[in-house]
């Protein structure tokens, strides 16, 4: 990894998308609360550098990437948030060669 590389991030996440809609009669109709990823931020050293709003139109466990310019070495931290508030987070140092 060089200063100014541009690099590929991957999340990978284990975590069910549910819209909460069922067809009854023909229509969706909501039958429960959705329940899904709906953001994911990214703080590269301690600047924000992306934020994404999510939908349950994601898969189930979805895989999620991303294109990152690192200009110098420190941590990437990504935080995933859900529709009950729960958040995840994974660190990951970046040092270059």
């Amino acid at each position: 990894l060089q200063a100014g590389e541009l690099i590929q991030v991957q999340v990978k996440t284990r975590h069910p998308n549910r819209t909460g809609l069922i067809v009854r009669d023909g229509q969706f109709v909501a039958a429960s609360e959705p329940f899904h990823l709906n953001g994911l931020d990214v703080v590269y050293g301690d600047e924000p550098v992306s934020r994404f709003v999510l939908t349950a139109a994601l898969s189930d466990n979805p895989l999620i990437s991303f294109l990152l310019r690192p200009w110098r070495e420190g941590l990437v931290r990504v935080t995933l948030t859900n529709t009950r508030g729960q958040r995840f987070e994974a660190v990951h140092s970046l040092r270059f060669a």
